[in-house]
Parts: structure tokens; C-alpha cells; sequence
């Protein structure tokens, strides 16, 4: 591991972080030669409480056909041993292609992560030679046999609940506890401990009473590891979240003691108390991304459902707040169902419905529209999923015009419409960088806005890529350059000091605000260039008619011109054409908006650029294509407005 990386985790941490790390530490090493005996208190029983609950609820998936057929396809891909995770295929040997995957095989480089050593002494980040950890962990999560034990049921098929029981009891076989790189997080044990009581309750008769008790054991295993190393101070995120649901759902479906009563509690109280500071009042994501919002809320609601099958109840805030967060995620989708990717994604999911769901989004709004009987969080067409037959099917809902503004969460978003099949979506960011002292999730996208025609994104982010194995790609994607802002002399509005920390964080302020449907108006500043550059960036994003409004960014502060740029990334789908001071941005060869711009900045075109980074767009994890980004670049004098006019066709 890197020093500097130690150094500048270090920096972000409180004395009490500090001090809970050391004893953490103090804990990872004594553990070690300590191993707990669970096998006396797993049962050869099937888990009690969910069987017959998930049986019923997907009993009738057979009469859908679109959902039939997905699973009829992912089903046939597993059999074949082609499995696909985060835009990577995994290699395929027709003569082992029924067997198990190998849990511990590198997809990328083809080696093989450490699988004997304690779990705490293997090195994920950043390790030369392999790539991102994420794809191990993917695999490991056991999520691609979701729908192939629910196709085994729907089907009665042996064959195939004989495929999930040997994929079963070969990790557990293969994995024993707290040893290799499949121990190390504790999100991903979460998502493997729910992946085991969903298997196991779906295919109950199935399973043996000695695999019965074996998975039982397992999941002992999984939640002590959970609760004796929970995430903490800086790294109280979505991993808290999903530990604590995990928690809650293993003490709810292991046989009553002390220690799954104690997990129970734990695990409730932790989410009760996590809503409330990870989703804001107005109902905006505290880390900043729609899509770990998407996520987070999968844990929440997925947690409720198992306590509403046995009457535990949770307390009332929680099912407002989640309403709350369903209304807000409901704005930022277009009428096609697209949403600007604002932050990290790294398509996680709870369910799992096949190797990429594209609408992942909507299928928790559906989710969330069912759990808090909220007709108007649910998206414009539906998605019938797994989910869907869990929680309750919903009619879609089609949002009228709006001007939503979301102090706390800081976005305001538009949505104008003159008909039912004509939209301008827009989004201005106005946030904070992120939740907690190292902001993991964020993006140096201060002041930065997205907009989409009648459901087709133009302005976008530049997306995610890679994580752990990104080095100067992960930092790209997360850079200033990289979002429809400005940038001053090549630097970024908040300083990157690790693949998921900050040394220096912007801080977005909202001036004024007019939700006016003709006159709207939106003014806001950041401090990013303050210590620097002595320079504040203004942005004021007005309407000065139907289908036509102005960006207007200025520095403030400053005594002297500064070199800075203000870049629009664009779709890849979609063009860009020049006339002069004139921009016409074409899809399909039918023009969306024209953009004209006023001010001292020169314009050019970027299309995947290498040195440096420019004009990338990352559609899903560990996929990236060149894209169009139009940049405005020279010197801007002190309080001399760059004026760019959008008319949108």
C-alpha cells in the first residue's frame, strides 16, 4: 500500500477515528488465531420465515413473459459458465463449464487472488499485476444464481436447483471462514449472507439437512465477522447500511438466541438511526449518486419487507423517509426513464436480476412506489423484475412539469414539458461533495449541470470506470474537467487524495433561488479556487423563454485574468456542429438544442484524449468510450461574464 495513502486516509480521520482504528487493528490481529466453532448452533432445519413468503411471491412470475425470458436467458449463460460482471467476461473452458466458477480467479490478468492467507493480510488495492478487486468480489457475491434458483422453482427443474446447490456448498467448501481476499469487506460478505438466505428459502426441499446446517453455519460465520468489524467514523456509508441489513436479516431467519436476538437489534437500530443521516430531509442521498441512493434505499426496503413477515415493526419515521427519498429520486428521471449519473456508480445491487440491469433505477422506484403506496414515485414505464412480485406491482406514472429544489441535498432540478412526448430535463448541481470526512462517492462536480431532450441525455457525466485498479483513470473520472463545469488552470474544484478521498472539498453554496415556471432562476457559488486562486465561481442558470435559457459563470474575487475552461461533455450518441460562436448539437441527425456563447474564451473539441485526459464517457463499470466534449478555454478577467445561450429544439 502506498504511504501517501496511509498519510492522507490518516488526515481525515477524528481522534476517535484514530483511536477506534488502532483497537480495530488490535482486533484484526488477535483475531487471526482465533477462530469461533459455530457448528453447534446451526440447525439441519430449512431457515424458518421467508420460505413460504418468497414462494408466494414468485408463483406468479410464470405468466410474465418479458421476465420468463430473462430468466430463461441468464440461466442458459450460467449453465455455460459464461458470466459477465462490471463489463468483463470471465474466462470460459467448455470442458469445466457446469463446475463452479473458480471464487478466487482475476478475470482480467487471469491470476489468482490469495485464497489461504487471513483475510486481513491480503492487499487489494491498487496490486500490480491483477485487476480491480471489484470483479472477485462480483462472482463472490452469489447474486447470478438469483434467478436461476427462482427459474429452478418456477420450473421444478433438478437439474438446475442441483446447479445451485453445488455452486452453494463449493463456495462454502472453498472459502472457509476469514481466510482470502472473499473476507476482507464487510459489504460484501452483507451481500453474500442475503444471497444465502434467499437461496436457501427458495430452494428449501432441496438442500440436504447437513447443507441446511452447513449454510446455517456459514451465515453465523458471516454475521460475526459483520458485527465485530462494522464500518465505522469515515466509512459509516452504504457499507453500514448493508452490514446492518444483513445483520437484520441473518438474526431474523436464524433460530432465536441470544447472539441472532442481539444481531436483530443491532441491525434495526443501525438502519433506523442510518435513514435519517444518509438520506436528507428533502429526500437526496447524503453520498451523492442517485444510483448508491438506488442502492442504499434496496437495503432499507428489502429489510422492512422481511420484518413486515414477521410483524416487527419499524419505527414511523422510516417508511416516511423513504417515501421522502423515492420522490426525490422520481425527479432526477427523464420521460424515458433515463437519470443523470451524478457520482460513483458501481451497479451494485441486492436482487439480482441479470449481469446488467440497466434499469436498475426504476426498478427501486417501482419498489419504493409499492412499499410506501406511493403512486407518484413510480417510474414512466415499468420493469417488472424479481422485485417487482416481492413488493407489489405498480401502474407507471408520467411526472408533469416541475422546478424542484433541494436545499439539503443541494440540486435543483427542471422539468419543463409542452406535450406528453416533449421534455427538457435539467439538473444543477449545487451539493455538497459528499457524505462523511472523505467524501468516497463524490465527484468534483461542483456548480455542474446535465440536461436531456425528450428522454435522450445530452450534457452528461462522464461516469465511473474503475475503482480500486483505476490509478489515473479513477481520478479522471472523478476530476472537474470530466463534468459540465468550470475548471481553473487545469486544476479540480476539490483536490483528489485517494481513490476515495478528498484533501481539500469544495463547498457549494445556493445564493437565490426562483421557481417561478417562466422566469426560474437558479444562483450558486463554490469556494474550491478560494484558497488557490482567491477566485469564486458564480454560476447563474436562468430561463429566458420557452425552450431557452442561459448558463452565466463568473469569478468573483480575483484582480487578474485566470486561464480556466468550461467544458460540456456530450453523449456519445450525440454530435456537435459549429457556426462561428454557434453549436448545434445533433442525434440521430435531427438537431436537440443550439448553444451560443458571449465571452473571452476560445472553443474547441475533444474526443478522447489521452494526454491529458479528456472527452471519456463511462456508460457502466469497466467500460469507457471517447466522447465529444465541447470546451470554452483562454483567460477570464475578473467579473467578466461567459455567457452561453441554449435554445432547445
Amino acid at each position: 500500500m502506498n504511504l501517501n495513502w496511509y498519510i492522507n486516509r490518516l488526515k481525515s480521520m477524528s481522534a476517535p477515528e484514530v483511536l477506534h482504528r488502532v483497537l480495530e487493528k488490535q482486533r484484526k490481529i488477535t483475531a487471526k488465531y482465533f477462530m469461533p466453532d459455530f457448528s453447534a448452533l446451526a440447525p439441519q432445519s430449512p431457515l424458518p420465515y421467508l420460505t413460504n413468503t418468497l414462494k408466494h411471491a414468485f408463483s406468479a412470475l410464470e405468466d410474465n413473459a418479458a421476465i420468463a425470458l430473462s430468466l430463461a436467458q441468464h440461466t442458459a449463460a450460467v449453465q455455460k459458465g459464461n458470466y459477465h460482471f462490471l463489463g468483463v467476461d470471465w474466462p470460459t473452458d467448455s470442458a469445466t463449464a457446469s463446475q463452479p466458477p473458480h471464487w478466487h480467479l482475476d478475470p482480467v490478468s487471469g491470476n489468482l487472488w490469495g485464497a489461504t492467507a487471513y483475510c486481513f493480510s491480503v492487499p487489494y488495492r491498487h496490486v500490480e499485476n491483477y485487476g480491480d478487486v471489484k470483479y472477485v468480489w462480483e462472482i463472490n457475491r452469489l447474486q447470478y444464481l438469483h434467478p436461476v434458483a427462482v427459474k429452478a422453482f418456477l420450473d421444478d427443474d433438478p437439474a438446475l436447483k442441483s446447479l445451485c446447490v453445488s455452486h452453494v456448498m463449493d463456495w462454502i467448501a472453498n472459502n472457509p471462514p476469514y481466510k482470502g481476499v472473499n473476507w476482507n469487506s464487510g459489504i460484501e460478505l452483507a451481500l453474500r449472507a442475503i444471497s444465502l438466505v434467499f437461496l436457501a428459502s427458495l430452494l428449501s426441499e432441496t438442500f440436504t439437512p447437513e447443507q441446511h446446517q452447513k449454510i446455517a453455519q456459514s451465515l453465523y460465520e458471516h454475521g460475526y465477522w459483520l458485527k465485530r468489524y462494522p464500518s465505522k467514523f469515515s466509512s459509516a456509508n452504504n457499507h453500514l447500511i448493508a452490514e446492518a441489513a444483513a445483520l437484520f436479516i441473518i438474526g431474523s431467519v436464524l433460530p432465536a438466541s441470544l447472539l441472532t436476538q442481539q444481531w436483530q437489534r443491532y441491525g434495526k437500530k443501525t438502519l433506523e438511526v442510518e435513514i435519517l443521516k444518509q438520506i436528507h430531509e428533502d429526500g437526496i442521498g447524503a453520498e451523492q449518486s442517485p444510483t448508491y441512493t438506488a442502492f442504499s434505499l434496496e437495503f432499507f426496503s428489502l429489510a422492512l419487507w422481511v420484518a413486515q413477515q414477521q410483524d416487527i415493526s419499524f419505527a414511523p419515521i422510516y417508511a416516511e423517509r423513504l417515501k421522502k427519498a423515492g420522490l426525490a429520486l422520481r425527479c432526477f428521471v427523464d420521460m424515458n426513464g433515463n437519470l443523470p449519473r451524478i457520482g460513483d456508480d458501481d451497479e451494485g445491487r441486492v436482487l439480482f436480476i441479470d449481469f446488467h440491469e440497466e434499469d436498475y433505477v426504476l426498478s427501486i422506484l417501482e419498489v419504493l412506489a409499492a412499499a410506501t403506496n406511493t403512486p407518484e414515485i413510480a417510474p414512466p414505464r415499468a420493469v417488472p423484475s424479481l422485485r417487482s412480485f416481492m413488493f407489489g406491482i405498480v401502474e407507471s406514472f408520467a411526472a408533469p412539469a416541475s422546478i424542484s429544489v433541494f436545499e439539503k441535498g443541494g440540486y435543483t432540478v427542471i422539468r419543463e414539458k409542452d406535450t406528453e412526448e416533449t421534455e427538457i430535463l435539467l439538473v444543477f448541481d449545487h451539493a455538497p461533495l459528499g457524505y462523511l470526512s472523505i467524501a468516497a462517492h463524490g465527484h468534483a462536480d461542483a456548480l455542474s449541470i446535465w440536461l436531456h431532450r425528450n428522454g435522450i441525455p445530452v450534457l452528461v457525466d462522464a461516469g465511473t470506470y474503475l475503482y480500486h485498479a483505476g490509478k489515473e483513470w479513477r481520478s479522471h473520472f472523478r476530476s472537474t474537467p470530466a463534468h459540465n463545469t468550470l475548471c481553473i488552470n487545469n486544476t479540480d474544484s476539490s483536490t483528489i487524495s485517494g481513490a476515495f478521498n478528498w484533501s481539500q472539498k469544495a463547498k457549494s453554496v445556493l445564493k437565490s433561488v426562483n421557481k417561478s415556471p417562466d422566469l426560474w432562476g437558479i444562483t450558486a457559488q463554490h469556494s474550491g479556487y478560494q484558497r488557490r486562486f482567491g477566485a469564486t465561481h458564480q454560476r447563474t442558470l436562468k430561463r429566458l423563454g420557452k425552450n431557452s435559457f442561459q448558463l452565466h459563470d463568473v469569478l468573483l474575487g480575483i484582480k487578474k485574468p485566470l486561464a480556466a475552461e468550461i467544458g460540456f461533455l456530450l453523449h456519445p450518441e450525440v454530435k456537435c456542429t459549429q457556426e462561428n460562436t454557434s453549436f448545434t448539437f445533433i442525434f440521430e441527425e435531427k438537431p436537440l438544442l443550439k448553444v451560443q456563447y458571449t465571452g473571452t474564451l476560445e472553443a474547441h473539441v475533444e474526443n478522447g484524449q489521452q494526454n491529458p485526459l479528456r472527452g471519456w464517457y463511462s456508460p457502466m463499470f469497466g467500460v469507457r468510450h471517447p466522447t465529444t466534449r465541447l470546451v470554452f478555454k483562454g483567460n477570464i478577467p475578473a467579473r467578466q461574464p461567459q455567457e452561453f445561450v441554449f435554445t432547445v429544439f
